[in-house]
C-alpha cells in the first residue's frame, strides 16, 4: 500500500484535488477564479456574499413555512434551518459563481 501511494503522489499533483482548485479538476474551464468583491476599500471574499444570501434565503422561506404553518412537522426547527441555509448557499453558489 506505502508503494501505490508513494507512486500515486509521486506522479500526481496534489493540488488538483484541493477543494480550492475543485471546479478546475471536475470542469476544466481554464484557472480558478477568487473572485472578490470590494466593499468601501474592503475586499470581501464570494463566498461570504452567497453564504449571507443563502442566510438570508433560508430565512425567510422559513419565516413562509411559519405563517403557512408547516413548522409544525418540523422535529428540530434550529437544525432545520441550518440545514436549509445550507442548501439555498449551495444553490446560489451553483448559480451565481462566476464561471
Amino acid at each position: 500500500m506505502g508503494r501505490f501511494l508513494a507512486k500515486f503522489f509521486e506522479k500526481t499533483d496534489i493540488r488538483r484535488f484541493s477543494c480550492a482548485a475543485l471546479p478546475l479538476a471536475l470542469f476544466d474551464h481554464g484557472p480558478y477564479l477568487d473572485p472578490e468583491i470590494d466593499v468601501l476599500g474592503f475586499y470581501l471574499p464570494f463566498v461570504l456574499v452567497i453564504v449571507t444570501g443563502g442566510f438570508l434565503l433560508a430565512w425567510a422561506v422559513a419565516w413562509m413555512m411559519d405563517m403557512v404553518g408547516l413548522t409544525r412537522f418540523v422535529w428540530h426547527p434550529p437544525l432545520f434551518l441550518f440545514s436549509l441555509m445550507v442548501a439555498c448557499s449551495a444553490g446560489l453558489g451553483l448559480i451565481l459563481f462566476p464561471r
